[in-house]
């Protein structure tokens, strides 16, 4: 799995033994934009930031967020990420637990929020990649011509779904008036 990384700058010690502890599980590992950014200094537009957090999102099955220091860009991105249907695991270290707001953990069966010790770390993420992988359906990419981008782009920007769920009704509606698929799924099922 591709996983999303983010932290505070007060804990990039955090990105490192995650990436470390899911490299070791087999699983490819990258960096909040801002974690990438406190090295270099490339990105001082907040827009862009925000533009480069939502693509890195939209590319990855899973996102582990630190929640350790009271910071707000983790936890826009942990939002970010289950607008667009992603798992999130947010987790803050013993001792210095800065909580979830309460609009991250409310009904969402993609959020989970533990604490953890140094020792405990790498259980806690094995065990997240696990449950994540199984509910992770197909992926596939798509490019898609301007208009349907800007109808994705304006209906999450409105609306409490993401591009993918949009996509996922969609199909599901196409499926239900295809007489032949549904012919062929009375056959084969039956």
């Amino acid at each position: 799995m591709q996983i999303y990384i983010t932290t505070s700058p007060q804990n990039i010690g955090f990105y490192t033994r995650t990436k470390e502890i899911l490299e070791n599980l087999g699983h490819s590992a990258s960096a909040s934009p801002l974690i990438a950014n406190i090295a270099n200094q490339k990105i001082n537009d907040l827009g862009q930031l925000y533009d480069l957090i939502n693509t890195h999102v939209s590319t990855v099955d899973a996102v582990i967020a630190d929640f350790s220091f009271p910071y707000s860009t983790p936890i826009l991105e942990a939002t970010l990420a289950l607008k667009q249907g992603r798992h999130v695991l947010a987790l803050a270290e013993q001792g210095k637990i800065n909580n979830p707001p309460a609009f991250l953990t409310k009904g969402n069966h993609r959020f989970t929020y533990k604490t953890y010790a140094r020792k405990t770390l790498a259980e806690i993420i094995k065990d997240f990649c696990g449950e994540t992988a199984k509910n992770l359906g197909s992926k596939f990419f798509m490019i898609l011509p301007p208009e349907l981008d800007r109808y994705l782009n304006w209906i999450t920007a409105t609306s409490e779904t993401s591009k993918a769920e949009i996509v996922r009704k969609g199909i599901r509606e196409v499926i239900k008036k295809d007489i032949s698929y549904q012919k062929f799924l009375k056959k084969n099922t039956s």
